[in-house]
């Protein structure tokens, strides 16, 4: 490549002691002129040992003491010097040729942006299964409306017009920004040779925790968008499985709030029974799906009772 642009790679993280060695391994011997990229580690608020582990790497380490990790990204943006704005999380590693690849995909001038594939390092069944959701939901995009920020990267300029991440919520603001530039026609491509490998979670209970977390992020980043916006870019926290949450209201959600927690308990069982037994992950991804779906719903149904409490109130204000 005769022209290397500058890269500013950003990665923040929050008690990520166990993991951000690895990370920044993995980048410092990217395979790009080590005056043509600097790497930013933003932290949010750690409580473990992350300062002594990061401090021990060339790298600009900065804080954010605003929750959120979205806050995190948008400060090291804010501090780089790049025209290229990489983007990926304390838990993942990176190919060597990583940069390389951006670089290769940008510097031809035809797209603003980049996502990347995320591998997964799978510890067990479940984390394994995990990938393969992730894989399936991302296989849906025939065009890049959505972005994953454990692998993108975008022109700075472009990042700054659109006004960086949202800091109001803590998931899907990068599905959020996505949907954003596609609105706006910016080009966005997959490129499958720009490659991250993502730690998987590989407790069920921590799954359903993040899928909960999640669901309740994904009603926020709905209720500050129009019905068309949504039905475009968010059908899927619209309408998940079965139920469509804009019309549930009253006794049927706190019905479903009683009644989801309970189905927990049999799915699991079932899923080890499964995977002691008939340890096949055809058999075993539907109900891993099932598992993930009723924790999405409840983390939506939450997020959504929420919200009328908080129209009641103001409309009781007025």
């Amino acid at each position: 490549m005769a022209y290397w642009p500058k890269c500013s790679i950003i990665v923040p993280v929050c008690d990520g002691e166990a993991n951000i060695a690895d990370c920044l391994e993995s980048l410092c011997k990217q395979k790009y002129p080590a005056d043509r990229f600097e790497i930013i580690v933003v932290d949010n608020n750690s409580r473990d040992c992350t300062s002594e582990v990061v401090r021990q790497y060339e790298v600009r380490y900065v804080q954010e003491e605003k929750p959120g990790s979205y806050a995190a990204r948008n400060r090291g943006a804010r501090l780089a010097d790049g025209d290229i704005l990489a983007f990926t999380d304390a838990d993942c590693i990176a190919a060597p040729d990583w940069l390389q690849a951006i670089s290769n995909v940008l510097a031809g001038g035809e797209a603003q942006a980049v996502l990347g594939f995320a591998g997964g390092i799978n510890a067990n069944i479940w984390a394994e299964l995990e990938q393969a959701k992730w894989e399936e939901f991302w296989a849906y995009q025939r065009e890049v409306k959505r972005i994953d920020t454990r692998n993108f990267a975008i022109l700075a300029p472009v990042l700054k017009r659109f006004g960086y991440f949202r800091e109001d919520v803590q998931s899907f603001a990068d599905w959020e920004l996505g949907a954003r530039l596609h609105q706006a026609g910016v080009k966005v491509v997959f490129a499958p040779n720009v490659r991250t490998w993502h730690i998987n979670p590989c407790d069920l209970d921590d799954i359903s925790q993040r899928r909960q977390r999640q669901g309740y992020a994904g009603y926020q980043v709905m209720a500050r968008h129009s019905d068309a916006f949504n039905e475009a870019y968010l059908p899927h926290i619209i309408r998940y499985h079965f139920i469509d949450n804009r019309r549930v209201r009253g006794g049927t959600l706190d019905a479903l709030l009683r009644v989801l927690p309970l189905l927990l308990w049999p799915t699991r069982v079932a899923m080890e029974i499964v995977a002691r037994t008939i340890p096949r992950k055809s058999l075993l991804y539907p109900l891993f799906g099932l598992w993930c779906g009723i924790s999405w719903e409840m983390g939506i149904l939450k997020a959504r009772r929420e919200h009328l409490r908080l129209s009641y109130s103001e409309a009781l204000k007025c």
